[in-house]
């Protein structure tokens, strides 16, 4: 697809259908993380891919409340048959900037500790919309969405590191066209953009 087109019609998909995706679709789609921006190529970021049902149900179980599985918007988002957690490693940012190409670049030891947004979490973030984004290129669905409960018995349950930070899931699978809510309406580009002052 035309990228133009494929930002323009990307929407976050809550009705899936329970139609598995082919390995050749999900390796393609997993793909396109290995093209994300990296603070100092330092590639800090992981993905737990669940393709097995009875690990996504128990991903389910561990952090969603058991009252908001029974309801219609669970059953339609548990559908999905891939969930994608993705996790940041800070430690693999702070040896990275250790090391002297980039102590000399910065000339200061705690340069990474001291930023107010942490690379490591902002890497992740560019990483996860490159997979909204090849879903859309793939005719997929996706969602990102948070966790609510239970990190650390998620963590304890599939064997990620306890200092592997967690920012949220996707979801992905074939939409289910025919159940999309009415759009919330979107922002103009005057509304969005300022030019030189924020007046």
């Amino acid at each position: 697809m035309d990228l133009d087109y494929i930002m323009k019609t990307r929407k976050m998909t809550r009705r899936f259908k329970d139609t598995p995706l082919e390995d050749s679709v999900i390796e393609e789609l997993l793909k396109s993380v290995r093209f994300s921006p990296s603070a100092g190529h330092a590639q800090g970021f992981r993905f737990l891919v669940l393709t097995d049902f009875f690990a996504r149900i128990k991903f389910f179980e561990i952090t969603c409340d058991k009252e908001w599985l029974n309801t219609d918007k669970a059953k339609q988002l548990i559908k999905a048959p891939v969930i994608i957690i993705p996790f940041a490693l800070k430690r693999s940012y702070i040896d990275r900037y250790n090391q002297q190409d980039k102590l000399n670049s910065h000339m200061n030891r705690n340069f990474m500790e001291s930023q107010s947004t942490p690379f490591w979490i902002t890497d992740l973030a560019f990483a996860v919309m490159l997979l909204l984004l090849k879903a859309q290129d793939l005719s997929l669905g996706a969602l990102f969405f948070a966790i609510h409960n239970n990190e650390h018995d998620l963590k304890e349950q599939f064997g990620i590191p306890s200092d592997a930070d967690l920012i949220g899931t996707l979801a992905v699978g074939y939409k289910n066209e025919t159940q999309y809510r009415k759009p919330r309406k979107s922002l103009g580009i005057n509304d969005l953009i300022k030019f030189n002052t924020w007046k």
